[in-house]
């Protein structure tokens, strides 16, 4: 397990995006933790505060993008969830439209029928464009 201190001292910065965003922007003093798994791959990379405080930061959970380059520069950019709004369930599948502009039809089929697939996504197919064309 490798760590280095970050240099920098705590700070904390808002900047006006737009006038209904803000990005908030926080340094932290922290030793970092890596940890490199058995085949060169990054497991993961900790962060550990040298002065934590409850409220520094808002927790999340999310998925995203990291880098971090030979020199220990260490980049994470979250992506957004992709948030649907459901408007017709089936046995097998969904109709769902999506917040980023598109409209979605999800078909999920156990293994074990594999042999139904074909009849089974023309049905459902067939009644979520009935409902789309009910629509229009």
């Amino acid at each position: 397990m490798m760590q280095g201190p970050f240099s920098t001292l705590l700070s904390q910065t808002t900047q006006i995006m737009s006038s209904k965003k803000t990005n908030k922007t926080i340094t932290i003093s922290a030793m970092v933790a890596i940890n490199d798994g058995e085949e060169k791959s990054m497991n993961f990379v900790q962060v550990m505060p040298d002065y934590p405080q409850p409220g520094m930061v808002t927790p999340f959970c999310g998925r995203g993008t990291a880098q971090m380059l030979s020199d220990g520069h260490f980049v994470f950019t979250r992506k957004p969830r992709k948030h649907n709004t459901p408007v017709l369930k089936l046995p097998h599948g969904s109709l769902s439209w999506g917040n980023d502009g598109y409209d979605r039809f999800t078909f999920v089929l156990p293994a074990q029928r594999r042999q139904e697939f074909a009849r089974l996504l023309q049905e459902e197919a067939e009644i979520a464009i009935n409902f789309m064309l009910g629509l229009i």
